[in-house]
């Protein structure tokens, strides 16, 4: 019997700039494919390795030691850990234990070839060389920097990845990415060329792009072969737009009043935060996708889709919490969601604020929601997404109340 360990944001994020703040922290990346996200940019081993201590680490410790638990470690072939965070879907590509990922890329950069005779064995081969330097028990060079070809062995501390980011991770970024996509890219699907059952508000009526380059390939199928169960719980755009609006002015900016009423025809400030909710689906990969290869949302927004439709074991909505717990449960063996019930949730803070159970009304109406879609296209993407997320939820619930188990006591519209 193994054992798991859960770790509850424990990893850092990556970013390709580093003018945001994110809850776990972060170390920049300008790689753009999961797997040259994985070699540019591995976590520090310092703040990936367990030492022997089980629990959490004070949050200013390294990025990763409040993950300092065993069943993970970098020269593993397995990661039995349980982790919950912030951090968008693919961010697990920077952690996991390189043996895991070079099994991984075997299998995928090789899926339908016949033994021996798959295209592109030097691309291939490269890449497989490169993940085998993230192991530190292989010992072996990550990159030979700009300084007089010296050697550099993967970080070991986040102040390493930040001295080695110039010489070492932006180039293996460039390299990498080249070989990965000159193997894969013509397997993946594309949002011009292809269109997921039900993404006709992507696919139909998009904004003119200046060319196709503001289209990429959709990495989900990559993210939906990678062996990990991922769940997540997604709530109604409008609705969380609402808690957003009130829980930033109210609480990050504790000491000024909000520039305008939530009815204020001034809504600009609905795109970032729909836009970031859309990366989060997306990928690791979509944020230096759209910051530095300006890559539409419409493409990001196609890649999203796919990994809802195939990408998550689960997928719950924030209604229907008990649901979703019990979808884990039957879905995850080793799981079981009902052993804490003396565990009670508190309730948000926003819902106590002023004026904000007018404002939910409001964003409800279905005229104020066309009015603001027709506006902005962000939030009608994000709209269209959670209309995805329930149609698959409905299907996992159909399909796990087939299972031999006891049927789910949810009223399926």
């Amino acid at each position: 019997v193994s054992r798991g360990y859960f770790c509850n944001s424990g990893h850092s994020n990556r970013r390709p700039t580093l003018d945001v703040k994110t809850f776990e922290g972060h170390l920049l990346c300008e790689a753009i494919t999961p797997i040259g996200r994985t070699i540019a940019c591995p976590e520090p081993i310092a703040a990936s390795r367990y030492q022997g201590q089980v629990g959490f680490a004070d949050v200013n410790d390294e990025p990763g030691k409040r993950c300092n638990v065993p069943g993970c470690e970098l020269d593993s072939t397995n990661c039995f850990h349980v982790y919950v965070g912030h951090n968008a879907i693919g961010s697990e590509f920077h952690w996991l234990p390189p043996k895991v990922i070079h099994r991984f890329w075997s299998f995928v950069s090789r899926a339908g070839a016949a033994e021996g005779e798959e295209e592109h064995p030097d691309d291939i081969a490269y890449v497989e060389q490169a993940i085998r330097t993230l192991d530190p028990s292989q010992k072996k060079v990550w990159c030979r920097s700009s300084h007089r070809g010296r050697a550099a062995f993967r970080p070991h501390t986040v102040n390493e990845y930040t001295s080695l980011y110039a010489q070492c991770s932006k180039p293996l970024a460039s390299s990498v990415d080249g070989k990965v996509m000159e193997v894969l890219e013509s397997q993946l699907p594309h949002p011009l060329k292809h269109v997921y059952a039900g993404s006709d508000a992507i696919s139909k009526d998009r904004p003119p792009s200046k060319s196709d380059h503001d289209y990429g390939p959709s990495w989900s199928p990559l993210y939906a072969a990678l062996p990990v169960l991922r769940t997540t719980v997604l709530r109604e755009p409008f609705t969380w737009l609402v808690s957003k609006y009130f829980w930033h002015w109210n609480t990050f900016f504790r000491n000024k009043e909000p520039a305008h009423s939530c009815d204020s025809d001034d809504t600009e400030w609905m795109d970032d935060f729909a836009t970031e909710y859309i990366l989060k689906l997306c990928g690791d990969d979509c944020y230096a996708r759209h910051a530095l290869r300006g890559e539409s949302l419409d493409s990001l927004a196609f890649q999203a889709e796919g990994n809802l439709r195939h990408g998550f074991a689960v997928v719950g909505l924030v209604n229907e919490t008990d649901t979703f717990y019990d979808m884990v449960t039957r879905r995850v063996g080793y799981l079981n969601m009902s052993l804490n019930p003396s565990v009670t949730g508190s309730i948000h803070s926003t819902s106590n604020k002023e004026d904000y159970a007018a404002c939910q009304e409001l964003y409800a109406t279905a005229e104020f929601q066309k009015k603001i879609m027709a506006k902005h296209r962000p939030v009608e993407l994000l709209k269209h997404l959670f209309s995805v997320a329930e149609e698959v939820n409905r299907f996992q619930i159909r399909e796990l109340s087939r299972c031999n188990v006891a049927s789910f006591d949810n009223n399926i519209n």
